[in-house]
């Protein structure tokens, strides 16, 4: 086995060249948003573009995006876990003008090509191949969520960061490097204030399981398990978080209890709009899930799975083979 085989990072070139291939695929993927050609449309007009000039508006004043008059006759807007008021992104958008929907659709190519980036760096991490990372990448923007769903931008918000959080978190476990846990920490904010907060409360479930696992793994191996800087990394994970998210923290407490979802779901609304069987068909024809019989009951932006073809032979493939490098 030569050097190449047993040590595949070096196959990697400068990361800019990476970047760069992963922007044009976003660029080129979504080109009548990137020209301006075509607007996004629905939930993106009807609800992110007029409460994120609201939050620009209220930051070019020089105060604070706490209420809006305008809709629901007046509500808290610094309460909303959708408006965007404590999103780092929509503020730093804040700070070159007004939020217009040229801004608007940026952010959405923002989101997409941040996804693409995480993914291809939380692969290269697990030293896959490059050419892989970029087509698995690749496929992640473009995926049929996101594809579906341009008109909700927290949700792509939430396949942006979500790629970050794993990467840092995963190494802070490995690792239990204090620096890994102040990224992961960090990743997190981004999550909880850019995304859907269905997506954020479903990552802390999967890093509570990636924890327990990693806990069993060392245990079995008669390891130390606890050790002084794998605590240390994770409260200053868990202290990265909280400082940087309380104002929206402080704000999410104070106006849940004011809100329909703060107050749970019942049965038939969180069964509502399942993943019907046949639509498991759009991993290799995503355009058939839109003309399927049967599958009514099931909300159209729910219906594509689509991440590509070469994409998807990669995945079946790295469930059959294992790597050379033994991970």
């Amino acid at each position: 086995m030569n050097e190449l085989q047993l040590n595949p990072g070096r196959r990697y070139r400068h990361p800019a060249f990476y970047l760069a291939i992963l922007l044009l695929a976003a660029i080129v993927s979504l080109w009548p948003i990137s020209f301006h050609i075509y607007s996004l449309k629905n939930d993106a007009l009807n609800y992110f573009l007029p409460v994120r000039q609201l939050v620009s508006e209220s930051l070019h004043e020089g105060s604070l995006p706490l209420w809006t008059p305008y809709l629901n006759l007046g509500y808290p807007l610094h309460g909303d876990m959708q408006s965007g008021a404590w999103n780092p992104v929509v503020q730093l958008f804040s700070i070159f003008g007004p939020y217009t929907l040229y801004t608007l659709q940026l952010e959405t190519l923002l989101y997409v090509y941040l996804g693409g980036v995480g993914m291809f760096f939380l692969l290269k991490y697990f030293r896959v191949h490059p050419y892989a990372g970029i087509v698995a990448a690749v496929g992640y923007m473009l995926c049929g969520y996101n594809i579906d769903s341009c008109q909700f931008l927290n949700w792509i918000g939430g396949t942006a960061f979500l790629p970050f959080v794993f990467l840092f978190y995963y190494r802070c476990l490995k690792e239990a490097s204090v620096k890994q846990g102040i990224y992961a920490g960090t990743a997190l904010f981004f999550m909880f204030t850019g995304a859907y907060p269905a997506d954020f409360i479903i990552t802390l479930y999967l890093l509570v399981v990636l924890f327990i696992v990693h806990i069993i793994s060392r245990a079995r191996k008669n390891e130390k398990i606890l050790t002084r800087s794998f605590i240390l990394a994770h409260l200053l994970l868990l202290l990265t978080f909280l400082v940087l998210s309380s104002p929206a923290i402080l704000s999410y407490i104070e106006s849940l209890p004011l809100q329909e979802r703060g107050t749970g779901a019942s049965y038939d609304q969180v069964m509502s709009n399942p993943l019907h069987p046949y639509l498991i068909s759009t991993f290799t024809t995503p355009l058939a899930g839109w003309k399927m019989p049967g599958v009514s009951v099931t909300d159209p932006l729910q219906r594509n799975s689509w991440i590509g073809i070469a994409a998807f032979i990669f995945l079946v493939a790295g469930f059959l083979t294992r790597s050379q490098a033994g991970i």
